[in-house]
């Protein structure tokens, strides 16, 4: 008989460390239903379930060429108005 991991819980700062997102996007994820909610564990404390976390970052998809790096950075196209605007600083 295997043993099973045990589970544990992480402060609303360790998520936002872990996932990289801020109260308001967590908050506003959890409200639509696509990040996971966390445990009251006392009157005025609540905390997430590691595992959870980590299955909802495992099920985000993956980059593929469309301008999203591992890191999580977005990153745009250069546009030509941007050089001309650069040239004019120099």
């Amino acid at each position: 008989m295997s043993a099973v991991p045990r589970d544990r819980f992480m402060t609303r700062a360790e998520v936002e460390e872990r996932t990289r997102l801020g109260p308001t996007v967590i908050y506003r994820k959890m409200r639509a239903g696509k990040f996971p909610e966390p445990f009251q564990v006392g009157p005025k404390s609540v905390r997430w379930s590691e595992r959870e976390i980590e299955a909802w970052a495992a099920a985000l998809p993956r980059s593929h060429g469309d301008g999203i790096h591992r890191a999580g950075k977005k990153t745009r196209e250069r546009d030509p108005s941007d050089e001309a605007a650069d040239e004019g600083t120099r």
